[in-house]
């Protein structure tokens, strides 16, 4: 189903920013179909590399939509999210560590908060999730991470008209 369905059939939150990169792109029906194509290789050795797997093939695919955004297409689109209220839980702070981990900080004190055997796992999981990425994978996901951050902003502002 499409985000503007979900809305219509009367869903009141959205996860995560994923269907509303697709839902704001001319090509939404292209990139849709690539999704469908989408497959984990489950001769990969853990979940992790199979998540990476999926993250891989999922990037290419948002970095299409991103390229192919319709600012009035995602503005109908937030219009009618809002008169149906619904509303989308953008997952900021993970996309911002999966996309831009340079900018995250070695140490965090919200760490404190979690259990010590957590924290140690870190490093070793986030490697697996985006060790290795090249140069241009990088840039890929900076201009993702940075249209998120446009749809959160252009999304909350139509919210905050309609209130």
């Amino acid at each position: 189903m499409t985000i503007a369905e979900c809305a219509d059939a009367g869903q009141q939150t959205i996860e995560h920013l994923h269907a509303l990169l697709l839902a704001g792109s001319a090509d939404e029906q292209r990139i849709r179909e690539g999704l469908a194509k989408v497959r984990l290789d489950p001769a990969e050795p853990s979940s992790l590399a199979r998540y990476r797997s999926w993250f891989h093939q999922v990037h290419t695919l948002e970095h299409e939509a991103v390229r192919g955004y319709d600012r009035d297409r995602a503005r109908r689109l937030f219009d009618r999210l809002a008169a149906r209220g619904t509303h989308v839980v953008p997952t900021l702070s993970v996309h911002h560590r999966l996309e831009r981990p340079d900018e995250i900080p070695g140490s965090l004190p919200e760490a404190g908060y979690v259990p010590s055997w957590l924290v140690e796992s870190w490093p070793a999981t986030w490697e697996g999730l985006i060790g290795g990425r090249t140069p241009q994978e990088k840039g890929m996901l900076r201009e993702i991470h940075d249209h998120r951050l446009l749809l959160s902003t252009e999304q909350t502002d139509t919210e905050q008209k309609r209130s």
